[in-house]
This record gives structure tokens, sequence and C-alpha cells, in this order.
């Protein structure tokens, strides 16, 4: 075949529009429509009393169209771009889970020094670190495959890696963002090849960390323990277990 003829060949290929999954994007968009209902159902006495019964939704509706904005570009990046900025994402990645850790930069609530606040809108820091880390993680597993499914060797970097960016979200502390870090790290390097033995053994180590984290915080131990019974702290740690019992009362 000519050059001539594969040209013509690859140039529907190349301007062809990205391919959605119709699935993904309707069980996505049922989620945020069944979010944004239990939104209005549940703020819409509280924002009445102001005279504004659909503040709540009018603001969600706004973050949401914001997300598919974002969600949007995102998805028109090439995968070979990403790869290229993987590195770059993963310095910020740490970067700002640095920066909100030190004093007049992190935003605490709660206890929990977990948030930036930029014009004016606390920005969990968290959620973003995660996914720029496993930007990382996906990019390492594709370049350094061979070595991946060679032996432990090639586990130890990212290993490493989920590691240091765990001790920094227990610094914060977000026990939880953490032990989801270290489950969706273990699973994307799992699904590129690592050996399931090392992965079974990395994760039974780390799940260990997580047991000692727990048994060793009287504050992580309630957390876990409160559903045993929750109207002991039923303004603490049982709030969310007590506070559910009201819309199963009202029906």
């Amino acid at each position: 075949m000519s050059s001539a003829a594969m040209t013509m060949n690859d140039e529907p290929v190349r301007s062809r529009a990205p391919a959605l999954d119709g699935a993904t994007l309707i069980l996505a968009s049922s989620i945020v429509l069944l979010g944004l209902i239990m939104v209005t159902s549940a703020s819409i006495t509280i924002a009445g009393h102001d005279g504004e019964p659909f503040a709540y939704l009018e603001r969600q509706l706004l973050l949401v169209l914001i997300g598919a904005a974002l969600a949007g570009l995102t998805f028109s990046i090439p995968m070979q771009r990403l790869e290229q900025v993987a590195m770059p994402l993963l310095l910020l990645a740490g970067a700002m889970l640095v920066l909100v850790l030190l004093p007049g930069f992190g935003h605490v609530v709660n206890g929990s020094r977990r948030w930036l606040r930029i014009a004016g809108i606390n920005f969990q820091v968290s959620e973003a670190a995660r996914v720029l880390t496993l930007v990382y993680i996906a990019s390492y597993a594709v370049k350094f495959e061979a070595a991946l499914r060679g032996g432990l060797a090639g586990l130890a970097r990212p290993l490493a890696l989920l590691g240091v960016m765990a001790l920094l979200l227990l610094l914060e502390p977000d026990f939880g963002a953490a032990t989801v870090l270290f489950v969706t790290g273990f699973g994307v390097l799992f699904l590129a090849g690592a050996r399931l033995r090392y992965v079974l053994m990395m994760l039974l180590a780390a799940g260990g960390s997580m047991v000692l984290l727990v048994l060793f915080s009287s504050y992580r131990m309630r957390r876990m323990t409160a559903f045993l019974d929750p109207w002991a702290d039923p303004f603490k740690s049982g709030f969310q277990l007590t506070q559910s019992l009201i819309p199963i009362g009202r029906g």
C-alpha cells in the first residue's frame, strides 16, 4: 500500500472525535441527578427560612456545570500528553499536600488541616492529589511494564511513592484519603501486571500498618467502633448514625 493511501486511511482516525462510553455516561448522570435531588430534599426547608428554598440546588448546579466542563476538558487531553506531564502533575500533587500543612496556607476545619482557601472557596487538596498521583502510577506502569511484571524490584518505586503521599495525607490528618489512595494504587499496579503474590504481600503489610494506626489513635478507634453504640457520643463520632434515624423516622 502506498504512503498516500496510508495517510488517507489514517486521516479519519486522527479527526475522529473521542468515543464516549454510553453506559458510563448514563451511570454518572444518574448519580449526579440523584445527588441533586437529595441535596434539594435535605436543604429546601432550611434554605426556605432565608426566602431562597432552592439556594443549595442552584449552588450545586453551578458546581455540576463547572465539573462537567472540567471533565470534558480532561477527556479531550490525549493519553500521550498525560504521560508526558505525569511527573509535573505528581510534583504539583506533592506541593499541594505540603502547602496545606503550612500555617497560613492550610485551612483548619474540625481539627483537620485539609483545605486551601481559593477565591473564598475551600478546596480539599487530597481529592486532586490522589488523582494526580494515580496518573503518575499509571504512567509508570506503562513505561516500566517489564520491570513491574518482573518482580518485587519493579514495585519498589511506586510503593515508596504511595507511602510518601499517604504519610502526607495522614499528617493532615486524612486517614480515609490515605486508605483510598493505597487501595486504588495497588489496584492499578495489579491490573498493570504486577505479580499477585507481591501485591497481596504489600496489601497485607499496608493493611497491618493501617490497623496499627487505628489501634494507637483513640480518635480513629472511636470512629471505627461508633456503630456499636452511636448514642454514646451522638454529636461527634456517632453524629452521622444518629442523624440517619431522622429521615428514616420521617419516611
